[in-house]
């Protein structure tokens, strides 16, 4: 009787150990699933790499005054695959419409502004329409329309084949935390991460960042 309660105790016990290693696979499954796709992420812009950008752009110093300098956002994304591998990229779409909207509402703010620069141009924009105030900056950049100014500014302002991905390697799901086991740019480790929805948060050491996955 003692062997025979013995063995219906080890089978018990391997059934119970089977029973959980089947469960904890298929967790690890549904985290995998859940995690997989692309999400999109956006910062703001550091206002001295803005104001530099902005020079290089030949915006006169009283212009950059009159513009927000903390408006500007970049665009970035992180794809997870079935197949355990990632790619962090820079979303360079994301970047030249994030830019030209900044643009857009630079010349705004300086529109709202505009007679702080009668001095700078020794002219009085007083009295002129925002249409006008547009189409003299056109002429200035020797442009047609004031769409095409934007446009070319955007386009003139990086080297967008340069802003492609900028790491990427092999992970895994270790309890509630990505590991990134191998990274082209050399940050491999452990970092916590949760997903609420449509949102995905991963701590990093120098921060939490928030993605959106993209449909």
């Amino acid at each position: 009787m003692d062997m025979k309660r013995r063995s219906w105790t080890a089978l018990a016990v391997l059934l119970v150990m089977a029973a959980l290693l089947c469960a904890c696979g298929s967790s690890k499954a549904q985290k995998l699933e859940a995690l997989t796709g692309t999400w999109t992420a956006s910062d703001p812009v550091e206002a001295d790499t803005v104001r530099e950008l902005l020079s290089s752009m030949d915006f006169y110093e009283e212009e950059i005054a009159l513009i927000d300098l903390n408006s500007l956002r970049d665009a970035y994304y992180v794809e997870f695959t079935p197949d355990q591998t990632y790619v962090f990229s820079y979303d360079v779409l994301g970047i030249k419409s994030n830019l030209y909207a900044f643009l857009s509402q630079a010349f705004h703010d300086m529109y709202e502004n505009r007679t702080a620069l009668n001095e700078t141009y020794s002219m009085d924009f007083s009295d002129m329409s925002e249409a006008d105030f547009q189409m003299f900056y056109a002429v200035i950049y020797e442009k047609e329309e004031f769409s095409s100014l934007l446009s070319a500014l955007v386009e003139e302002a990086f080297y967008y084949d340069q802003l492609g991905e900028y790491d990427g390697g092999d992970f895994d799901i270790v309890g509630n935390k990505i590991d990134f086991e191998t990274s082209s740019a050399g940050e491999t480790g452990r970092c916590p991460y949760e997903i609420k929805g449509n949102t995905l948060t991963i701590s990093f050491a120098e921060g939490d960042i928030t993605f959106t996955k993209q449909n």
